[in-house]
């Protein structure tokens, strides 16, 4: 049996749908492999990696809106909206930044304080820079989100 303490040194094996197995190669946290990019695009390219649902179902499922959103505090790595209007903001750090013990919840809260002054043309215009880098498109918000979900007319 394998202590918690010890999982760290355990080897995973990824087993495929097909059967096939496949053993990842351990990446040393000190060769510095990773920039915050990384995560963030991992993040923004698979939602279903945060656990939202299990903490709130509302903010579920969530669609990609903004990557480095500029806010006048500063600049949001990933942020998302359920088809139900509810905003999420994710800030990635690495775990070899000192930020990411003690800055990361400062930080998200004045996101969010700036973000819930924005009227809604300054979140369209937001979406709309996200949609013409990322999805090659001029989609606003709403088509944005019917991507993932039909959105009754009444509820817009």
């Amino acid at each position: 049996m394998v202590s918690s303490g010890d999982r760290r040194y355990g080897n995973p094996i990824i087993v495929h749908h097909d059967g096939s197995q496949t053993h990842p190669e351990r990446i040393s946290l000190s060769k510095q492999s990773f920039v915050e990019g990384w995560p963030q695009e991992l993040i923004r390219n698979n939602p279903e990696l945060l656990p939202v649902d299990e903490i709130e179902s509302a903010f579920a499922p969530l669609v990609a809106i903004g990557r480095e959103v500029q806010t006048s505090v500063g600049m949001i790595d990933i942020m998302f909206m359920s088809p139900g209007g509810y905003l999420t903001i994710v800030e990635t750090k690495l775990w070899r930044n000192p930020q990411a013990r003690r800055e990361v919840v400062a930080q998200i809260i004045d996101y969010a304080k700036d973000v819930s002054h924005w009227t809604f043309q300054e979140l369209e215009d937001s979406v709309r820079k996200y949609n013409q880098k990322y999805r090659n498109s001029n989609l606003g918000l709403l088509d944005t989100l019917r991507l993932r979900e039909q959105i009754d007319e009444s509820e817009e």
